[in-house]
């Protein structure tokens, strides 16, 4: 990407005058004329005949609706209930029974996160004897479960997929052991666009009492509606036994605006793993469902304009 043309020497450093707003606006403006067209959000990779990924439509209501909102927080009545209201319509499209729960979260990493966290908090509650738990992932997985490895101090195992770029069922099945506490599939994988076998896997998992969280942020709000058009798309979400988690991103396929996602659990006994409560604060008591503290309210009205557009 080339480099911006206009002089940028004023913003190394706190600007010691401010600028004219048309000023600021040109300047913005050139930056702008850099980059592709918000409506190709994924930079090319999946784009209709016309180039973009969302049509005229849908990318006004997903920008008038974060706009309206761009100011506000998850502190705001109106933004807590198009998280509701997101969290509802997701449980509802993977087929979630009455117990089922989740958050909104800002982006796909986010939801990975707190499965992972609430994977392995659920571990340590059940399974006390592991010191050492070991979450095991197909080579096409995400690469955020090495960040986290880092954070938490899990072992990960990386296991080979099959010719077709899937999870390999019995590799899968011969990395579980005794430490094991998670496995993960996804739907589909980022790097070939190839869904794992999740309901093979799903019995592994419920064979030996191993949470099963599948990424979805790809293919979540898409794969049930590839299957409408009758299209084969495997069986990914809480319809099969043995699914503990599911994340899936609001802000691809969902056609919001960015820094929506989302993650769900099969029921609320797990699910209440996931927030953060600290009741000892001089403030008063602190919880956080999530990852984040404050969270921009323009994403998530978005994401909500556009479900229900």
């Amino acid at each position: 990407m080339p480099a911006a043309q206009f002089d940028t020497t004023t913003s190394k450093s706190f600007p010691q005058r401010g600028m004219i707003r048309q000023t600021i606006e040109q300047e913005l403006e050139q930056l702008r004329s850099q980059d592709a067209d918000p409506r190709s959000t994924f930079a090319d990779r999946w784009l209709n005949d016309r180039g973009l990924l969302v049509d005229d439509g849908t990318f006004e209501v997903a920008k008038a609706a974060h706009f309206a909102f761009f100011t506000k927080g998850n502190n705001y009545p109106a933004v807590v209930q198009f998280e509701r209201d997101l969290i509802q319509m997701a449980l509802s499209l993977f087929h979630a029974q009455n117990d089922a729960n989740g958050a909104v979260t800002s982006g796909g990493s986010e939801s990975l996160f707190l499965a992972t966290a609430a994977a392995l908090a659920n571990a340590k509650e059940r399974r006390p004897d592991i010191t050492r738990p070991e979450i095991v992932v197909p080579q096409t997985g995400y690469p955020t479960f090495e960040k986290y490895e880092r954070y938490f101090g899990y072992t990960l195992r990386r296991v080979p997929v099959d010719a077709n770029f899937r999870a390999n069922v019995s590799a899968m099945s011969e990395a579980v052991n005794e430490n094991t506490v998670m496995m993960l599939a996804s739907m589909p994988s980022w790097s070939h666009g190839v869904c794992d076998p999740v309901r093979e896997l799903a019995e592994i998992a419920d064979k030996h009492g191993i949470w099963l969280h599948v990424d979805a942020c790809v293919g979540g709000f898409l794969a049930p509606f590839v299957r409408e058009l009758g299209r084969d798309v495997p069986d990914f979400d809480f319809r099969v036994p043995g699914v503990s988690s599911i994340s899936a991103d609001f802000h691809k396929y969902g056609y919001s605006g960015k820094g929506v996602s989302g993650v769900f659990y099969r029921n609320r006994d797990i699910a209440r793993h996931q927030p953060f409560v600290f009741d000892t604060w001089a403030a008063g008591l602190y919880r956080s469902p999530v990852l984040t503290g404050t969270r921009n309210g323009g994403a998530v009205a978005s994401a909500w304009a556009v479900m229900r557009y």
